[in-house]
């Protein structure tokens, strides 16, 4: 509709103006190099708009002869742009597909067409690392770093391929790096903290936890763990100062946060007996029983009380499980301590409370003992030590991540380098091909810079 109202609008100024000169009475004269020219006033306006018209029409089309060239030069890069990203499509739907041949091909072709450097470079690392080339990858990840766009991207790239190859100093500078570029991308942060905590840089891994807790970028749950795992080890390293009270305050700090946490206990209980204190130890010790039914703390609780004699060692024990006595660790380690002790009805008593559910090794080879010492028999006892190779294995340290066994608890799991992954648990068998494919998955460039880095 306004539209229509411009065109009347134009239409009737246009006829306005016509006829308005059309009545305009007078002539014009006009003497030039030597002529004398005359015309009506008419005459003149209409000879002066031709020529304006004339003008005009002569300036566009001297102005489109001019910008020919620079109109197919433009024309010419946005075809090359235009195939450019096609053939960006087709290379990273070639590196998803995990076909290395086609993604090297069309990166070639991409760096030939008029595509952004950074995604040029972006499929140039991918199919590189596609096809085994590190080094090649690396290069196009470290050309990155000299555009302010994509030098976030190239960080992140080098410390993926850096966590593989090993390289933990290096990792930890350059996921520093990356904080100050871009102190708002979550991953950053997390990687951080699992990295200054494998270069056992302890204070500056408390303090990017802190600030993952406050950006609530860490859970709620998993925050106290690793505030305590750094505390332990802090206390750890100021004790190997010399630092005694130090440790001994970080390390109860460490167990208000996480009171089953075996090797703080183990730390903690020396301290305290140290200082000359067993009734807190032994308090810290019952807590840690609590969370955690390990055989080291029932161990530890034991030490505490140096027990003369076998007797007042089943005492001991009774009284840390008092709590919870029939819980099957409680039974096993009270019924161990009175077969030392010489009580078999007592021990055959509290093995029989867990005899009716799936025995593991340790009761299986515990009545053997216990039919050996109290009636001789040897021939029972050989029976549930066959029992006991058919029987679920006892709880060990494994790792949460790839589920390999550990003799003892460590930081860091000696096969995938998951940090505090150990679990004192029963080890599930797990079938080796599902692990390995989920580790090839892992391998392709499609994981390259999300899979490695959490």
């Amino acid at each position: 509709m306004l539209r229509i109202l411009i065109f009347f609008g134009v239409t009737f100024a246009a006829a306005f103006v016509a006829v308005w000169i059309a009545e305009q009475s007078g002539h014009i004269r006009m003497i030039w190099g030597g002529y004398l020219v005359e015309a009506s006033v008419t005459v003149f306006f209409w000879l002066a708009i031709a020529v304006v018209v004339f003008s005009i029409l002569v300036f566009e089309l001297v102005r489109i002869i001019v910008g020919a060239p620079k109109r197919l030069f433009k024309a010419r890069k946005a075809r090359a742009q235009t195939r450019g990203y096609r053939a960006l499509m087709r290379g990273m739907v070639a590196v998803a597909a995990g076909d290395a041949s086609a993604a090297e091909k069309e990166a070639k072709r991409v760096e030939a067409l008029d595509v952004a450097r950074p995604l040029r470079l972006l499929l140039s690392a991918q199919s590189s690392l596609l096809a085994g080339d590190n080094a090649g990858a690396n290069e196009s990840f470290q050309s990155m770093l000299s555009d302010p766009e994509s030098a976030f991207l190239g960080l992140r790239g080098l410390l993926v391929q850096a966590l593989r190859n090993g390289e933990v100093e290096r990792s930890i500078d350059l996921a520093r790096e990356a904080y100050r570029l871009n102190s708002d991308a979550d991953w950053v942060l997390r990687n951080l903290i699992e990295l200054e905590i494998r270069g056992r840089n302890w204070s500056e891994a408390e303090k990017v936890l802190h600030t993952a807790q406050r950006r609530k970028i860490i859970n709620s749950s998993e925050f106290p763990k690793r505030l305590a795992l750094i505390l332990f080890h802090r206390a750890t390293t100021v004790l190997e100062e010399g630092f005694q009270r130090r440790a001994e305050r970080l390390v109860l700090r460490a167990l208000r946060l996480r009171p089953g946490f075996l090797p703080a206990v183990r730390l903690g209980v020396r301290l305290l007996l140290c200082s000359d204190r067993p009734r807190k130890a032994k308090l810290l010790v019952r807590d840690a029983w609590e969370v955690e039914k390990h055989p080291e703390v029932a161990e530890l609780y034991v030490k505490i009380f140096e027990p003369e004699t076998s007797l007042d060692r089943l005492r001991a024990l009774e009284t840390l499980v008092a709590s919870n006595p029939y819980h099957p660790e409680a039974l096993l380690i009270t019924a161990d301590a009175a077969l030392n002790a010489s009580l078999w009805g007592t021990a055959r008593e509290k093995l029989g409370r867990i005899v009716e559910a799936q025995p593991d090794r340790r009761l299986c080879r515990l009545m053997a003992r216990l039919e050996q010492l109290e009636h001789g028999d040897e021939d029972a006892a050989r029976q549930w030590l066959l029992k006991a190779t058919k029987a679920q294995d006892q709880p060990q340290w494994s790792c949460g991540v790839c589920s390999v066994v550990s003799s003892g608890w460590t930081v860091e799991c000696r096969s995938c380098k998951a940090i505090d992954s150990l679990q004192w648990t029963l080890v599930q068998k797990q079938s080796p091909s599902s692990w390995q494919g989920s580790q090839l998955l892992e391998e392709g460039p499609i994981g390259n810079i999300g899979m490695a880095i959490k």
